[in-house]
Formats: C-alpha cells, structure tokens, sequence
C-alpha cells in the first residue's frame, strides 16, 4: 500500500482535497479509507470503498461538513483553537499519510498571519470582548499591558503549541474597573505578528456591534453605528371569558436596518465579508447572540465604489422579561 499523491500543505477546502492510492495487490478489494483530525486525535469520518486496487477520494467535501464555523462565546480571556483550519491526516490499511494542514482558503503555511482586520488603535466599550484569528508557524504568545491612571500590569497567554490556528478572545469585563488603555501585542517565535492599542470606554459606544468569520476563517467585528427600526409587529392571543375578553401578548418582533460608517481601504474590504457570513452575531455585553438576518445589501455610489454596508436584522421576543 502507498500513497501516489496528496494535497499541498495551506490548500484550502472550498477546492477539491483529493488524495490518491495504490493497494498494491493484484486482486480487488474492499479498503476503509479514515481520516483523522491530528490536533484533536479524533476520527472525522471513516469512507468505504469497494472492488478497488488503485483510487482516490476528494476530502474536501467531508471536512466542509464536519467542521462548524461558529464564533466562540467564552466569559473568560483566553486562546482556542480555531475552526479556520485543520491538520489532518488520512489513514488507509494500515497506512497513515504525511500530516497536511487544510483550511478555509488558501494559506501561506511558512510564515505567521493575521487573518483578522483589526486596527491598529481603537476604542471599546468595557464589557465587550475583542476577537481576532492568528495562524501561527512557531510557539505564540499574546502579550497584553493594563493601564490604569497610577500603575500598569503584564499578562502573558501562552496557548497550546501544537495548534497552528488560534482565536483569541479578551474579555474586558475581567479586566480591573479602573483600566483605561490595554496594549496587545501577539509573537510567533521572534517575530511580533501585530501589536493592538484599545482605549477603554466606562460605558458602550452607541449602536450594534456584530461579529463573524471572513472568508478566511479568521474572527471580524464591527460597530454599526446606526440602528433605525423598519417595523413592528406583536402576536396577541385573545379569548372570550365570563368576565369578558382578555387579551395576553405571545410575541414581539421588530425589524431594523443597520447601517455602517463611512469606512475606507482595508475597513470597508473586511466589513463587505459580512454578507457572506454564514453565522452572524450581535455583542450585548460579554454574551453573543444568534442574529436573524433579513436582508444583506451593499450599497454602491454613482462611479461604482463601495460606499456602505446596509443589514436588516430580527429581534424576536417569544415570552419572558421584555
């Protein structure tokens, strides 16, 4: 048994993944095929195939459907693997397969990325959390500096070396009350990735912010900064009692249109993703939200340039506190 080809390491599987295989043996027979998430160690799933001497499969297809490309909502600073990407490996009668890493679009697997747009000063309102996705080819460390009106304070995340792809979340409601900036730096080996500053609001910045992955895998967020109400409907249940007609309210749903700022360059080519997305969140305190998507529009100016993105989203409240 041997492997006669395989995937390029950084391939992404939105193409075809297609590894193929020689038994070796003169008569037709019927092989497991197996393929295996090598950062986890688990089994993704197991193909048989019947009658073959020679053959190849595709595992793009499989890996597109096994793997969720959820958004993290975690209540505490810290660093996951990311969904983004995978290492893999394919085991057939015994034999195992180099270890490739597959992802969800092509990436240059010899150098560290971020695969996030992040700027390089912002503000954020103490409660959110800051997201962002880093593929690391060495050992990565996320530095972060607290500052206060008299002292700072160093902390160091050192997450697991055997991952390559990561997302990082900070969750400033565990930062101390009195923290009025934060310095985020993030090292692969030597080499300084990206280097963040945040000015911290003691109160959130008006408007939605919502969160997603791009196209990449990597982990996006936004503030709309505008929020207009569209339309508002209410399910009443009503019957007719000896005391008279009582009414009692089942649900609400009210519709918005979310409106972005006037964004320029690599803000507004991050932001256009978000129409893509196929999980869309909103940030409400440290907690995120599924959001029920209406419409995902972008809207373009008179010589064809991008000027806005335009969504329309659902609150729906179906009992409970209003």
């Amino acid at each position: 048994m041997r492997f006669v080809s395989i995937p390029q390491n950084g391939a992404p599987w939105s193409k075809k993944l297609i590894y193929s295989f020689d038994t070796e043996l003169d008569v037709p027979t019927e092989v497991d095929v197996e393929i295996f998430n090598q950062t986890t160690h688990q089994l993704i799933a197991r193909k048989r195939m019947y009658g073959v001497t020679k053959a190849e499969i595709d595992i793009a297809p499989i890996l597109r459907s096994a793997i969720e490309m959820r958004v993290p909502n975690v209540e505490a600073t810290t660093v996951l693997s990311s969904p983004m990407g995978c290492k893999v490996a394919v085991g057939v009668m015994g034999l195992m397969s180099e270890e490739r890493c597959f992802c969800a679009a092509e990436i240059d697997m010899r150098s560290p990325q971020l695969m996030s747009y992040v700027p390089e000063r912002q503000t954020i309102g103490y409660g959110e959390k800051m997201l962002f996705s880093v593929v690391a080819t060495a050992g990565m460390q996320v530095n972060i500096v607290e500052h206060t009106p008299t002292a700072k304070r160093n902390i160091s995340l050192q997450p697991n070396r055997d991952i390559m792809f990561y997302d990082v979340v900070i969750c400033t409601s565990s930062l101390r009350g009195d923290v009025e900036r934060i310095e985020l730096s993030v090292v692969c080996g030597s080499e300084q990735v990206a280097h963040f500053d945040y000015d911290i609001e003691p109160r959130l910045p008006a408007g939605r912010r919502l969160v997603w992955r791009n196209r990449r895998g990597g982990l996006e967020s936004y503030l709309f900064p505008k929020s207009l109400p569209q339309v508002a409907e209410a399910e009443v249940d009503a019957c007719l009692t000896t005391a008279g007609l009582m009414s009692k309210l089942r649900g609400t749903k009210e519709r918005y249109r979310l409106c972005s700022a006037l964004e320029y360059g690599e803000a507004l080519r991050s932001l256009r993703e978000i129409i893509y997305a196929p999980y869309i969140y909103e940030m409400r305190l440290d907690e995120l939200r599924d959001v029920v998507l209406v419409s995902r529009r972008m809207e373009y100016g008179k010589c064809g340039e991008l000027q806005s993105v335009a969504l329309e989203i659902v609150d729906e409240w179906k009992g409970g506190e209003l």
